[in-house]
């Protein structure tokens, strides 16, 4: 004769508790979904900031860029970007 063995008590709990668990985390994914991943360009938060605030940025720079790099490199670099402008517009003009 075949006796049904019940499951113990423990297990009955363990799985109810589980299975409550999860009844909870649909039900708050549903009230409260969570924020869309962000995908494009920029995704950090401080590239976010300095490519939305350029003339913050620019202030910045141009505050700090002969501290940190010397006035002789910063002259340089803004020579090197005058000509490029002027090259480029030289070249568009063809």
């Amino acid at each position: 004769m075949n006796i049904p063995v019940e499951r113990p008590l423990a297990s009955q709990r363990a799985d109810l508790r589980s299975a409550i668990h999860a009844q909870r985390r649909r039900i708050a994914l549903l009230i409260d979904p969570p924020e869309p991943l962000i995908r494009e360009y920029p995704r950090s938060a401080t590239m976010r900031f300095l490519t939305a605030q350029p003339a913050i940025v620019a202030g910045i720079a141009a505050k700090y860029a002969p501290v940190l790099f010397g006035p002789r490199l910063v002259r340089s670099a803004l020579m090197a970007i005058a000509l490029g402008r002027v090259v480029r517009s030289l070249l568009r003009g063809r």
